[in-house]
């Protein structure tokens, strides 16, 4: 059953990290991680949206769909995809190779300015950079860091092949300053 549209709604993921989301459809729809990309339809079969988030509850492996669904409305979705094809990047739409870092970033045990490493990924170009879990990065790119999706955002402005200045401090509190070259990493 579709609930109606949504003003707005402010969403989380499992990184600590919050998204402010506008303009969707809302529905009580059962939508499930991995449902992200498919169809809403009405009664009569008729695609009218494209199935983004849902409400969830529970812990760790134990979450599951609890209440809402929001999808893009399906018009907005076409408006999208052919932004994409057309090669118009803008401030929403990211077009091209999508910049790559190499880590995991976590809000958990932490609630300071930064983004704390949970993980670094073998190879990538914080690892070749000597970057560890444990470390805090406090700047890249000129940019101040001062939580995980703060990164995230700054790495996914970049583009593949940059080379960038981080900052970052290390497990006993040391500031260190690194540069490294932004990889090419999967769509997203």
């Amino acid at each position: 059953m579709i609930l109606g549209a949504t003003m707005t709604s402010q969403v989380s993921d499992d990184q600590g990290g919050s998204e402010r989301l506008a303009g969707l459809i809302e529905t009580n729809g059962d939508l499930q991680a991995g449902d992200s990309g498919g169809p809403l339809l009405n009664a009569a079969g008729k695609v009218i949206g494209m199935d983004t988030a849902a409400s969830v509850g529970g812990y760790g492996l134990q979450q599951i769909a609890t209440g809402d669904g929001y999808t893009i409305p399906i018009n907005k979705a076409i408006s999208i995809a052919k932004q994409i094809t057309g090669g118009k990047a803008s401030a929403t739409v990211h077009v091209g190779a999508t910049a790559f870092l190499g880590v995991e970033v976590t809000s958990n045990g932490y609630d300071g300015s930064g983004a704390l490493l949970a993980a670094v990924v073998p190879g990538s170009p914080a690892a070749a950079a000597g970057l560890v879990p444990g470390d805090l990065i406090t700047t890249f790119a000129g940019h101040a860091i001062s939580t995980p999706s703060g990164l995230t955002a700054v790495v996914m402005a970049e583009k593949p092949g940059t080379r960038v200045v981080v900052t970052h401090a290390d497990q006993n509190g040391q500031s260190n300053t690194t540069s490294l070259t932004v990889g090419s990493g999967p769509p997203q």
